[in-house]
């Protein structure tokens, strides 16, 4: 059958065989913007569920809003600043900053637009 899918132009995955497949089919963990897909190459389909199940402990559902506010605060700092160089600063700079235990604390808020304004200002002075 695979030979017959392949002739005819077919995808195939292969279950029993990895080598005789033109894709994959990952486990997935999923928070919002974040996707982490985990494939053992058909070596251990329980492997993957029990790295999946890891996977979904360490990246909690905390990483939703956090790349949520990366996202609006990307989007941000590309309207606002010119410079790619200096967008790149602060934008790494952002990545540095507590944002993500403040949502696993409970202490995020998202930002007005003043307040991006005014961090963004803050930051360009400081590189």
């Amino acid at each position: 059958m695979v030979r017959d899918a392949e002739a005819a132009g077919i995808l195939v995955n292969d279950a029993m065989s990895s080598e005789h497949s033109n894709f994959i089919t990952p486990s997935v963990v999923r928070r919002g913007r974040l996707s982490i897909a985990i494939s053992t190459a058909g070596a251990g389909p329980a492997a993957a569920a029990a790295i999946r199940a890891t996977l979904e402990q360490q990246f909690g559902d905390e990483y939703e809003t956090y790349l949520e506010f990366l996202h609006q605060m990307r989007s941000e700092v590309k309207s606002r600043v010119s410079s790619p160089g200096l967008r790149r600063t602060l934008l790494r700079h952002l990545t540095e900053m507590n944002i993500l235990e403040d949502i696993r604390t409970g202490h995020f808020r998202w930002w007005t637009e003043a307040e991006i304004g005014d961090w963004i200002s803050r930051n360009q002075e400081e590189v």
